[in-house]
């Protein structure tokens, strides 16, 4: 799949999942799960403070009677609990943030071993650009400050997984470092040759690896041509890896609010689809991330 529209629309061939709206306060939250079930993709329950919920779905012109909503008052706290309680009572299937602290709802998400796999979780940044010939995925966008080389290993692995879901079979991973020389200064570019090396001798297995790169020649064949640079990863990305949270998370939002190009957020390595958006992101970036997680939830349950 090449684009959100491909993926909206393939997600509407399955039922629609339920999602726990955590602090339901928010204006694009709510518009954004209100247009995912009318396309029927999504059903909601709504969680937080009643009054300002309905407050915020009249400011929307949404019935104030389309989705249940369950009250709290006070405390983030006892909302991420009960959005986690939600999930395992089977009232719902994915987790949407609204108006909650995002540290809040992870730390309710993390104490809930159930939804842990053997992986670190970590968070995909995924960008449609009219400049880039397919989805592009950005990670650790949102979780892991700073990964080391088995935190790294999980961060492939997770992606990958995703993207053979989404019939990408053998996705290109690019190390994206400052430079695209290994350096004893730099311990990101031998993380980098490490992976590399890795993924040639089949312990990482189901991609291609390739690093470092610099983030142009990740993306751009004649970037990569002027460096001499000649693998099947360079220009040709699926994945981006990048060293940190700082510069995965600046790279993400650059696309999101310095360009045209559409975007979408999810968490890996869980066993429940989680959406950890954030808090300023558009109706359409959590649209597109709903319809990701419908999309992985469902396939999941096949």
């Amino acid at each position: 799949m090449k684009s959100f529209k491909e993926i909206l629309d393939a997600v509407k061939q399955f039922e629609p999942i339920t999602f726990a709206v955590s602090s339901a306060e928010s204006r694009e939250a709510l518009e954004a799960i209100y247009k995912a079930s009318e396309i029927g993709i999504a059903k909601a329950v709504l969680l937080g403070n009643k009054k300002k919920i309905k407050e915020e779905l009249t400011k929307c012109n949404i019935p104030l009677d389309y989705f249940p909503i369950e009250h709290f008052d006070g405390a983030g706290e006892k909302i991420a609990k009960r959005t986690v309680e939600l999930i395992k009572e089977g009232k719902a299937e994915a987790i949407l943030k609204g108006n909650i602290d995002t540290s809040v709802l992870l730390k309710a998400i993390l104490n809930e071993k159930s939804f842990r796999t053997q992986r670190s979780m970590n968070v995909l940044g995924i960008v449609e650009s009219s400049h880039y010939h397919k989805l592009l995925f950005i990670s650790d966008a949102g979780f892991i400050i700073r990964p080391d080389l088995n935190q790294k290993i999980d961060i492939i692995h997770n992606a990958v997984d995703l993207l053979h879901k989404l019939g990408i079979s053998n996705p290109k991973v690019a190390m994206v470092c400052a430079k695209e020389k290994v350096s004893e200064k730099m311990p990101d570019t031998l993380d980098a040759a490490e992976l590399t090396k890795m993924n040639q001798e089949g312990s990482i297995s189901g991609c291609l690896v390739e690093g470092p790169f610099g983030f142009d020649n990740a993306i751009s064949k004649e970037a990569a041509k002027l460096k001499g640079l000649d693998n099947a990863v360079a220009g040709d990305a699926d994945i981006l890896v990048l060293p940190d949270l700082v510069s995965a998370n600046v790279l993400y939002k650059s696309f999101g609010f310095l360009t045209d190009s559409k975007t979408a957020g999810y968490m890996v390595g869980s066993r429940v689809p989680v959406i950890i958006t954030s808090r300023a992101d558009s109706m359409d970036t959590k649209l597109n991330s709903i319809g990701l997680a419908a999309f992985m939830a469902s396939v999941t349950q096949q």
